[in-house]
């Protein structure tokens, strides 16, 4: 026979290249000893690292049922998830403790598998919990707080019976009432759907907190305004004799008229404003203007006048002075 040309044997075994040691399949593998070996330390393998996936289960649920105490008085819940997670740990770490074969502990994978999935999602955001939490007791102090202010804004509307602030009242009030009925669904969400609940409060209530506030400035705002007008008219007369009196000892008083004019102005687009729907931004805006020009036209009169126009001229009452007379022995002595 050529060389490399397999021969046969007795019992039809096969000898040559490619043939040693074959058995009669043709095929060589390992023996029953050695796959029972395999087998194992393939058990071992898994038992280390699911005994791992043990110790961490506990860890989380140690820590889970000491948060969970925490949130409950803030009417925060563990998420479902989470929560049906590390209920499901207790059966698996038993499997896995109990478990005598590498097969027996493949059937477990898929769930281990599932729970560490759902603690590894929800480990790193347990934070976002605690700040759900801090975030909802905030957030009923304000609510709180609103409804406090709705009632002080509305009896100061109620105190100025001049002014027309019904519809923006209500514009308001509704707006109150829209973040306190989203506070509310917070306060339900917050039981099973955390991330829901801290997304709503970001978003629905803080998120029209600028609303609400900017409604209550106006009318505030307006109040006040109102209120200072009556005093900023009884000003302008005061400065329009004082300038008068000026006008009579031939001090040049073109400047200061020109700062009345412009701050009467102001004044008047004021009062326009008011008596209709307006933007508190603009408001305020105008209302800062018109001060400005009332400093400078105080400070301008002062100027003019030579003394502070605006400090009370009230003289001393002499007949409170008392003379009191020190002692001889009491007198410092020149040297």
């Amino acid at each position: 026979n050529q060389q490399g040309q397999q021969q046969m044997g007795p019992n039809n075994q096969k000898f040559g290249p490619g043939g040693e040691g074959m058995g009669q399949q043709g095929q060589m593998g390992p023996s029953e000893e050695e796959m029972k070996k395999m087998d194992e330390r393939r058990f071992q393998d898994m038992k280390r690292g699911l005994s791992q996936f043990s110790k961490g289960t506990t860890m989380m649920k140690r820590g889970v049922e000491k948060m969970r105490k925490k949130l409950a008085k803030c009417g925060v819940g563990i998420p479902v998830e989470l929560d049906n997670a590390l209920k499901a740990t207790d059966d698996l770490v038993k499997k896995i403790q109990d478990a005598k074969t590498a097969d027996e502990l493949e059937d477990i994978i898929g769930d281990v598998e599932d729970v560490g999935m759902t603690m590894q999602e929800w480990g790193p955001r347990m934070g976002d919990l605690g700040r759900l939490c801090q975030m909802m007791r905030q957030g009923d102090r304000d609510m709180k707080r609103l409804e406090r202010d709705v009632k002080r804004v509305e009896a100061r509307v109620k105190a100025n019976k001049k002014l027309n602030l019904t519809e923006i009242l209500n514009t308001f009030k509704e707006e109150v009432a829209a973040i306190k009925g989203a506070f509310l669904g917070v306060v339900i969400l917050a039981k099973t759907d955390a991330s829901s609940a801290l997304e709503k409060l970001e978003d629905e209530f803080y998120g029209g907190m600028d609303d609400v506030r900017n409604s209550q400035m106006a009318i505030e705002t307006t109040i006040n305004v109102t209120q200072g007008l009556r005093n900023a008219a009884r000003e302008i007369k005061k400065i329009e004799s004082q300038i008068k009196i000026l006008q009579k000892k031939k001090i040049d008083t073109g400047e200061a008229e020109d700062l009345l004019a412009t701050m009467k102005g102001q004044i008047a687009e004021l009062q326009q404003l008011v008596k209709g729907k307006f933007d508190a931004e603009e408001l305020i805006a105008i209302v800062e203007d018109a001060y400005a020009t009332r400093q400078y036209l105080q400070e301008k009169m002062q100027e003019l006048l030579g003394v502070n126009a605006y400090k009370p001229n009230i003289k001393a009452d002499t007949r409170s002075n008392v003379n009191f007379e020190l002692p001889d022995a009491f007198r410092r002595q020149e040297i």
